[in-house]
């Protein structure tokens, strides 16, 4: 999942995650190609940042806004308000920068493994016609 995150003025922004279990997250500023640790509070300059996570965030703080983006359908808020804080940054570029990270969102959770029971007949030591 990803969450848009655009801080208007500098502040301090605190990331829980919505349901327990949330181990992952991972916080990406515009233009910046490394991402460090999402959980917990961070003093953030005002920008366009994304936390990356398997489930939904909590995300506090002032001069925020934040909106979650759970499938291709949904669409990051307006980013004129901070845009002057990114430089080179259009509407565009935001839009792909959200849209190009849908592509490395966390998988889901992985399905459980059942094992698969053999055939003893599979196995057995007597000999087969095609053996010889």
């Amino acid at each position: 999942m990803r969450t848009a995150i655009y801080v208007h003025a500098p502040s301090t922004v605190t990331i829980r995650p919505a349901a327990p279990g949330e181990a992952s997250v991972l916080l990406y500023r515009y233009q910046q190609p490394t991402a460090k640790p999402g959980l917990g509070a961070h003093a953030l300059e005002p920008g366009i940042y994304m936390a990356m996570s398997v489930g939904e965030l909590t995300v506090t703080g002032d001069n925020l806004t934040v909106a979650s983006l759970r499938n291709d359908k949904d669409i990051p808020p307006d980013p004129k308000a901070v845009l002057a804080f990114e430089p080179g940054a259009t509407v565009e570029s935001v839009n792909k920068f959200f849209q190009v990270a849908k592509d490395a969102d966390p998988p889901d959770r992985p399905a459980p493994v059942v094992p698969v029971e053999d055939d003893a007949a599979m196995f057995d030591d007597e000999d087969d016609v095609e053996d010889d």
